[in-house]
């Protein structure tokens, strides 16, 4: 999107936004909300009840998708570059909390029913190597995990399902196979066992509080 377009829609009312976005080609679901947030995206799906609130900057990306019910809350910072395929995808209820910031020169995918919670964790996508000078990579978080602030989430990090982060970890590499664990630390490995019959993973969604 043009930023001069991104600027005039910056204050407006959420539900002229929505209704702006679409006369512009945009696929916005009319229940969307969308705060005072600067929207450098040339793509934008956003799908039913999907929730983007006020204070967020995205610049450069390609894509921004949002499943039904997933939420980006306040104060978030996601940038790309001209030259890269930006993709930040957030599942079915998916949510990132409060100022944390997202890389997104290659795909970030927030899996369903997954927290981005707390706040200044940093997610990085691209980087330089000794053999490869520029390189990108996706991050995939899996469906129901939960994330504590302050993580650092490296180039081609991929997570899997049920699980808890602790606060301040360094997540590196394919964890993929790591399901109903506790991870933590630096570099991040599964330390603890997760039940299923977990009252948190017994619950059937995650009920936002602009879905309550």
């Amino acid at each position: 999107m043009n930023k001069w377009i991104a600027l005039l829609l910056l204050p407006m009312p959420s539900r002229i936004k929505v209704l702006v976005l679409g006369m512009l080609g945009q696929n916005v679901h009319r229940t969307a909300r969308i705060g005072f947030s600067y929207l450098g995206v040339k793509n934008i799906i956003l799908e039913e009840n999907t929730y983007i609130g006020s204070g967020n900057i995205f610049t450069n990306l390609n894509h921004l998708e949002m499943k039904q019910g997933s939420r980006i809350n306040r104060w978030n910072r996601f940038t790309s570059g001209p030259s890269y395929n930006g993709h930040l995808r957030l599942l079915r209820r998916a949510s990132i909390s409060l100022r944390h910031y997202f890389d997104v020169c290659d795909l970030v995918q927030i899996g369903e029913n997954t927290i981005v919670a707390g706040h200044h964790s940093t997610f990085f996508t691209h980087s330089k190597g000794i053999d490869v000078i520029d390189y990108t990579k996706p991050i995939i978080i899996g469906d129901w995990c939960y994330l504590g602030s302050n993580l650092k989430v490296v180039p081609g990090v991929e997570l899997g399902h049920h699980c808890f982060v602790g606060m301040g970890s360094v997540l590196v590499g394919n964890l993929g196979d790591v399901n109903f664990s506790l991870v933590a630390g630096n570099p991040a490995k599964a330390k603890k066992n997760l039940s299923s019959d977990s009252a948190y993973f017994l619950q059937q969604e995650i009920v936002h509080p602009h879905l309550k």
